[in-house]
C-alpha cells in the first residue's frame, strides 16, 4: 500500500521519488523513520489525503486495497470531479503558456540526476543496518 502512495505521488509530480538522493540503505532507513516526499502544489486534496494514508508510518493504519478501490471509484463517479478538473485545467494552462514544457524538462533532468546517483533503481539493502537501527535508540 505504501508503494501505491508512491505511485500516486509519481503521477502528481512527474518525477521519481527522492530523486536527489542515492537509493541505498540510508534512504531506506530514513523512509522507515518517516521521511516522505514533498506534496506537489496543485495536487487535489482528496489525492493528497489518500497518498498520505498510504504512507502512514504504521502499516496497520494504511487503507486496504478494497478501501483504496472504493475511494478511487467515489472520485470518478461522485465527489471530486470538479477538484480534479480544476487541477487538470491549472496544469494544462501551465503547459500551454510555455511551448518548451519546462515541467517535462525538469522531470527529465531529475531522472538524469537519479541515474547519476544510482547504478540501478533498485539495489540490495543492508537489512542488518536497518534492523540494528530503530526509532527507539
Amino acid at each position: 500500500v505504501y508503494s501505491f502512495g508512491i505511485i500516486m505521488w509519481m503521477f502528481s509530480s512527474g518525477t521519481l521519488p527522492f530523486c536527489t538522493r542515492k537509493y541505498d540503505e540510508y534512504l531506506a532507513l530514513d523512509i522507515y523513520n518517516g521521511a516522505r516526499t514533498q506534496i506537489i502544489d496543485g495536487t487535489p486534496s482528496c489525492f493528497i489525503n489518500l497518498m498520505q494514508r498510504c504512507w502512514n508510518i504504521e502499516p496497520e493504519k494504511r487503507p486496504i486495497s478494497s478501501e483504496i478501490y472504493d475511494i478511487i471509484c467515489s472520485w470518478y463517479y461522485l465527489n471530486n470531479y470538479k477538484e480534479f478538473k480544476a487541477a487538470d485545467d491549472i496544469l494544462l494552462s501551465k503547459y500551454v503558456q510555455d511551448i518548451e514544457f519546462p515541467v517535462i524538462q525538469n522531470a527529465t533532468n531529475s531522472l538524469h540526476l537519479n541515474d547519476q546517483n544510482n547504478s540501478y533503481h533498485s539495489c540490495r539493502i543492508d537489512l542488518k543496518l536497518i534492523s540494528t537501527t530503530s526509532l527507539f535508540q
